[in-house]
């Protein structure tokens, strides 16, 4: 399993300051995200709509995990511009 700490432990000290802003940023995007699905979906009739707003919120954090794996994976590999 990568972690964050992961991540941030194999970059150097200057990107480590860049990719923990990066974070909070997404952190950010992904609450106002998870409201505006909250909103508007909550809001509709249906338990399959119940279901949908949880995959949304699955999704949005699905892509983020798997977009600091494949920084991970190419800082390990020596291919990225990190």
């Amino acid at each position: 399993e990568i972690t964050c700490a992961a991540i941030i432990g194999a970059v150097s000290v200057g990107r480590t300051f860049t990719l923990k802003q990066s974070q909070i940023e997404w952190i950010k995007f992904r609450d106002k995200e998870k409201e505006f699905i909250q909103n508007t979906y909550g809001k509709l009739q249906g338990s399959i709509y119940k279901q949908m707003q949880l995959q949304y919120i699955m999704d949005i954090t699905k892509t983020r995990a798997l977009q600091l794996e494949q920084y991970f994976k190419d800082i390990e590999a020596g291919t990225s511009g990190l």
